[in-house]
């Protein structure tokens, strides 16, 4: 038996983006996949400095 369920809503179209953004990430977030679209990255060290902006692109990039 599967405990798979799939989400019916109206498809993405020019007029309704703000309600499909809404759903879907409801979806993916309920799914686990959220962090796959929206990866959260610390900008901060342990000890509490500011990353470099190259270290954030490779965290971010590893993330994905």
């Amino acid at each position: 038996m599967s405990t798979e369920s799939s989400a019916r809503f109206q498809r993405l179209n020019d007029t309704n983006y703000a309600e499909w953004s809404l759903r879907m990430e409801a979806v993916l977030i309920r799914a686990g996949l959220w962090g796959m679209i929206h990866p959260e990255i610390d900008p901060l060290k342990e000890d509490k400095t500011e990353k470099d902006a190259s270290t954030i692109a490779s965290e971010l990039e590893a993330a994905l």
